[in-house]
C-alpha cells in the first residue's frame, strides 16, 4: 500500500489530493508511476510536490545446466539441455559450441556457452566443458596360437606373422611385429614375435608367439644304436648295432674296446 502524504497549515485544515499516472516499463515489464499531491488550505491556497516510482527488472534469470564431462571417444555426446527462469517474464536461451582440437586424432574438447536472456536484457552466461579423450587400446582380432609347432618332414614351414586388429575409435589403426630367435641349431628354430597394435592417439596391447619349426634331419634314430644322431627327426637306416664290447664296431673284441670300456667307468690304463 502506498503511504499518502501529509501536510499542515499555520491557519485552517489543509486537504491532500493526489493524482497518478502509471506509465508501461521500457521493457514491457515493471512501470512508472508518477504521483502528484497537492494540499490545499481553507483559503484555497495550494502546493504540489511529486513522487516517481520506477519498477524495472534488473535480475538476470536463473540457468542451470549439466555438470562438465569426460568421454570416451566412443561414446555419444549428450544433448544440450539446460533449465532457465525468470522472475518477471520469459527467457530466450542460446547455446553455441567450440571444438578445440586434443593432442591426438580422437581427442578433443567441447566447448558449450549457454546464454540465457530476459525480455529486459538481463543475461546469464554459463559454460559446460566436454572432455572427449581415447584411452581404450586397440584390440587383436586374430592371432595365431601363442605356442605352435610345425615340422618340415610334414611340409611345414615357419609360417608368416600376422595379426589383425581393431580400435574402437582409429579406423586405421595398425600393427607391428619384433622378432627374436631363441633357438637356431640343426633340428630347429624358435622364434619369439612380439605383435604390438598401435592407434592413432598411442594406446597399445601386445601378444607374444612362439614359433618353432622342426628341420626335416636324417640320421639314426634308434638311441641303442652307436651311431644315435640326436639331432635326427626321421631314421635314414644307417643305425648301427654293436656286439657286446665291440665299441668300435669292427666286428671283434679287442684292446682298444676294453681299454674304451674301462675309460667309461673312469679307469685309467698305463
Amino acid at each position: 500500500v502506498l503511504e499518502m502524504a501529509e501536510a499542515t497549515d499555520n491557519c485552517s485544515q489543509v486537504t491532500v489530493t493526489v493524482q497518478q499516472i502509471q506509465e508501461e516499463g521500457s521493457c514491457g515489464v515493471g512501470f512508472v508511476l508518477t504521483r502528484t499531491f497537492t494540499a490545499t488550505d481553507e483559503c484555497g491556497n495550494a502546493s504540489s510536490v511529486t513522487q516517481v516510482i520506477t519498477m524495472e527488472d534488473t535480475t538476470p534469470p536463473t540457468l542451470e545446466i549439466p555438470a562438465d564431462l569426460t568421454l570416451e571417444c566412443d561414446e555419444t555426446i549428450p544433448a544440450a539441455e539446460y533449465v532457465a527462469q525468470d522472475g518477471c517474464g520469459d527467457v530466450t536461451v542460446t547455446v553455441s559450441e567450440e571444438v578445440v582440437n586434443g593432442d591426438c586424432a580422437n581427442e578433443m574438447t567441447l566447448v558449450r556457452t549457454f546464454e540465457a536472456t530476459d525480455v529486459c536484457g538481463n543475461v546469464t552466461v554459463t559454460i559446460q566443458t566436454i572432455h572427449i579423450q581415447d584411452s581404450t587400446p586397440p584390440a587383436f582380432v586374430y592371432t595365431p596360437d601363442a605356442q605352435s609347432t610345425a615340422y618340415a618332414a610334414e611340409g611345414d614351414t615357419l609360417a608368416a606373422p600376422f595379426v589383425t586388429t581393431t580400435d574402437n575409435c582409429d579406423p586405421n589403426e595398425s600393427w607391428s611385429v619384433v622378432e627374436t630367435v631363441l633357438v637356431d641349431n640343426a633340428s630347429q628354430i624358435t622364434v619369439e614375435r612380439i605383435y604390438t597394435a598401435q592407434d592413432a592417439c598411442g594406446n597399445t596391447a601386445t601378444f607374444t608367439e612362439l614359433a618353432t619349426l622342426v628341420y626335416n634331419v636324417a640320421g639314426c634314430t634308434d638311441e641303442a644304436a652307436s651311431n644315435y644322431d640326436a639331432d635326427a627327426t626321421y631314421d635314414d637306416g644307417t643305425c648301427e648295432s654293436c656286439g657286446l664290447g665291440d665299441g668300435d664296431c669292427d666286428g671283434a673284441v679287442g684292446t682298444s674296446d676294453l681299454l674304451g670300456l674301462l675309460g667309461q667307468f673312469g679307469c685309467a690304463s698305463n
